[in-house]
């Protein structure tokens, strides 16, 4: 359904390419158009076309959405990213994590990607389109098997505009009396389909990562201390 200006009106709905889905929408309707779906469990990003152009690949059925866990983890925040050695930190005293791979644990806190997040703020415009959800993870709700002694508040800020252009802000403050350990990443599966939605080839493209240093990973891709400064190598850069 649409305003009279061609914006969508604000609602939640089964969005046709992402079963199960429950969230909101966000509409610019030029030529050619732009949507975007973001899911309410996990304040994922389900779905996203570009003026025209579809470019993530997103969960194809209900248990994709609600265990994502299972199931390549499709767009979803994640708290913390990568893996954590044993599901703990001697830097984050009491912080407990779910063993999930191995002997480690992958991806963090499960609250972020399990729960439902709060709508805060919609706005449908033909010029532009946001809409804002939070979250607050604390001990009691940070999810199976995991100890959490800390209280930290999410924010994230989808924004959809005529030229085509999405842009997320994310922030998060420390609601607690403690110090609290923080790293945040964002599982994208980038893919460009075709009006017959099949998925085209993306060998030709640039994807731009602004940065200066990376992490180093263990064989078992634990995170060491070591940092690097980006540097070239044969077919681009790292």
């Amino acid at each position: 359904p649409q305003n009279g200006d061609g914006t969508m009106i604000r609602y939640n709905a089964t969005f046709v390419n992402n079963p199960g889905f429950r969230g909101a929408i966000l509409q610019i309707n030029d030529s050619p158009p732009s949507v975007i779906a973001i899911n309410s469990r996990g304040a994922a990003l389900s779905d996203a076309v570009l003026k025209g152009v579809s470019i993530i690949e997103g969960a194809r059925s209900p248990k994709e959405l609600e265990f994502p866990e299972q199931h390549g983890w499709f767009n979803s925040f994640l708290f913390y990213p990568n893996r954590t050695k044993g599901g703990i930190s001697s830097e984050a005293p009491g912080l407990r994590l779910p063993i999930n791979e191995g002997p480690n644990n992958l991806h963090g806190v499960p609250h972020p990607f399990k729960v439902m997040w709060d709508e805060e703020a919609y706005h449908g415009g033909s010029e532009q389109a946001f809409v804002q959800y939070a979250t607050t993870i604390n001990r009691h709700n940070a999810g199976k098997d995991t100890d959490f002694p800390y209280s930290l508040r999410l924010e994230v800020r989808y924004q959809l505009d005529r030229e085509g252009r999405l842009r997320i802000r994310i922030r998060a403050e420390n609601t607690g009396k403690e110090r609290a350990p923080f790293a945040l990443g964002l599982h994208t599966y980038l893919a460009l389909r075709d009006d017959k939605d099949q998925l085209k080839p993306i060998d030709g493209l640039e994807l731009k990562l602004p940065g200066t240093a990376i992490g180093v990973t263990d064989e078992d891709m634990i995170p060491t201390e070591a940092i690097e400064q980006v540097q070239n190598f044969e077919g681009g850069r790292y």
